[in-house]
């Protein structure tokens, strides 16, 4: 959601602190490209799950479908 703080807990091991990212596209190539605070892209499927692992902070999440159609959000990442 875009303009969220999201708080993970230190006490979980990192690896299950992993955020999951969803992109619906109705296009008939339903492949998505995810922009991630100017990382190399990442590709995937339209509606399933992508779970990665992004540092404390804010971060510019984007996704793009064949269409060139983008959503874009901020997040905060923060832990407790």
């Amino acid at each position: 959601i875009d303009k969220k703080k999201y708080i993970q807990n230190r006490l979980v091991p990192k690896q299950f602190r992993k955020t999951a990212l969803q992109c619906y596209s109705y296009e008939t190539n339903n492949t998505i490209h995810w922009l991630i605070d100017n990382q190399p892209p990442i590709k995937s499927i339209s509606s399933k799950k992508i779970y990665i692992d992004l540092d404390i902070g804010t971060h510019k999440i984007q996704c793009l479908d064949q269409g060139a159609k983008m959503k874009s959000i901020d997040i905060q990442l923060d832990e407790m």
